[in-house]
């Protein structure tokens, strides 16, 4: 299947949560994560203890974002733009399918300075170390990278409401004029009854999270993008990146209905921004685009 690498994809379910999904009864009776925090220990310590554990934990975050990575490249308008930074990148696929797609694009991978031996690696093994670079941060701490296009993927699920406002304040801030912030994640569907995969990562984040949460369409665009992208000038749209396995037919046989959901949820003045409803379902990751 084009865009899906089972095997990394597997990495994190094997070798990572298996284990501490064991103990979901405890999770939903206590609301209290069941990994290394369970002990007093930290998760984000385990997985970088040791080079072994962080390339396999980072080859996993490819295989679970890799199909995504194709479809931001496929539907994104990147003809205008010039660069790109993605925030939290890992292993760089995000960053890798745009360079190896786009050649006139030049990127950032933004992540912890750990990070950068298996980016490096997997950059140069794709032949686009020319136009992908890697710049070290945290991105509570330090400056965002300035560039056309933000991205962040899979990022603000870690963390509660008041986080995930402060990161997204942060890419305001460091996007110039008639520029975007692309935020992909399992995003859930608005009515929480079709996107299955969205709500059990929701269930993963109270296994690995002491805050984390996943979020619905309407949630991110209702709640995590104000004050900031909801000032005059900014708009916000939605896209569906659909799996391999789901047809064109049924998404536009879905369509009507969804469209109908979306519009009488949507709680954006309409003057500010501008929906165009994702048609949610099961196994399906949302695009939000933001622009200034």
């Amino acid at each position: 299947m084009e865009g899906w690498n089972k095997a990394q994809h597997s990495e994190i379910f094997n070798a990572r949560l298996y284990a501490f999904w064991g103990s979901f009864t405890e999770a939903l009776r206590t609301g209290r994560p069941q990994n290394e925090a369970k002990s007093g220990g930290s998760p984000f310590a385990a997985i970088y203890s040791t080079p072994e554990k962080l390339e396999s934990f980072l080859g996993g975050m490819t295989g679970i974002s890799l199909g995504a990575a194709m479809a931001i490249a496929e539907k994104f308008p990147w003809k205008n733009r010039r660069s790109f930074a993605d925030i939290g990148a890992a292993q760089g696929a995000v960053p890798v399918q745009l360079a190896l797609q786009h050649p006139h694009l030049q990127g950032i991978g933004y992540d912890l300075a750990l990070v950068q031996p298996v980016f490096d690696k997997y950059v140069h093994a794709n032949g686009v170390a020319d136009r992908v670079r890697f710049q070290a941060g945290d991105f509570f701490k330090d400056p965002l990278p300035r560039a056309e296009v933000l991205i962040m993927g899979r990022i603000l699920h870690d963390w509660n409401l008041e986080q995930k406002r402060a990161l997204l304040a942060k890419a305001y801030a460091a996007l110039p004029p008639d520029s975007a912030l692309i935020v992909h994640e399992a995003i859930i569907d608005d009515d929480r009854r079709e996107n299955a995969f969205g709500l059990l990562m929701g269930l993963n984040m109270l296994i690995e999270t002491a805050e984390g949460f996943d979020y619905t369409g309407r949630d991110c665009r209702a709640g995590c993008t104000r004050p900031a992208f909801t000032k005059p000038g900014s708009s916000i749209s939605s896209a569906r990146i659909p799996w391999p396995s789901e047809s064109s037919e049924d998404l536009r046989a879905s369509e009507p209905r969804r469209r109908r959901g979306w519009d009488a949820d949507c709680s954006v003045p309409p003057h500010k921004s501008r929906i165009v409803p994702p048609g949610f379902c099961s196994r399906a990751t949302t695009i939000s685009r933001v622009s200034r």
